[in-house]
């Protein structure tokens, strides 16, 4: 009983335990996370600058890599319905593989984007949470949804024609 009534008797202003703001945002809904962001902006002007240079080199790079794509696709089509039903390892069926993975590498850049830009979210989330800030993060969720896209696209495309190959 001794002991306890030492930690009765402390006074002073000790840190509350009441939730801060940033415990109360949804942790696994990132449209809600969007809207809270952007009405409760506490900008930082140096980061900011550097971020949105860093937003706009990924978005160009993927947008870059996402018209490679493109450009590459008829090829890798017309391999695709020239091996028809070949079997693998012939010939037509090698030339289609060959182009479908042409067709990876380039979709694979555009995912590599979405990588960086996805990373850049989480670390700024962490250290707005440490700094206990809400920063606008817009600029990162719309490059995050134009590469999603991309990507997306992107990996339709290579499905179809993997089907269109047979699967192999």
């Amino acid at each position: 009983m001794v002991l306890l009534t030492g930690c009765a008797a402390q006074t002073g202003d000790f840190p509350t335990i009441a939730k801060r703001p940033i415990e109360s945002l949804p942790i696994d809904d990132q449209p809600d996370m969007e809207r809270i962001a952007a009405r409760n902006v506490v900008p930082n002007v140096a980061l900011d600058s550097q971020t949105r240079t860093i937003i706009a080199n990924q978005v160009e790079l993927s947008r870059q890599s996402s018209k490679a794509f493109e450009q590459a696709l008829p090829n890798a089509r017309t391999s695709v319905a020239a091996a028809g039903s070949a079997a693998k390892g012939s010939e037509s069926w090698a030339k289609a593989q060959t182009r479908l993975s042409e067709l990876i590498v380039l979709r694979n850049r555009t995912a590599a984007t979405l990588i960086i830009i996805d990373t850049m979210i989480i670390d700024a989330q962490r250290n707005a949470m440490a700094e206990d800030l809400m920063v606008d993060l817009s600029p990162m969720f719309a490059a995050q949804k134009e590469i999603s896209a991309m990507v997306d696209a992107q990996d339709g495309e290579l499905a179809a024609l993997n089907r269109q190959l047979g699967g192999n």
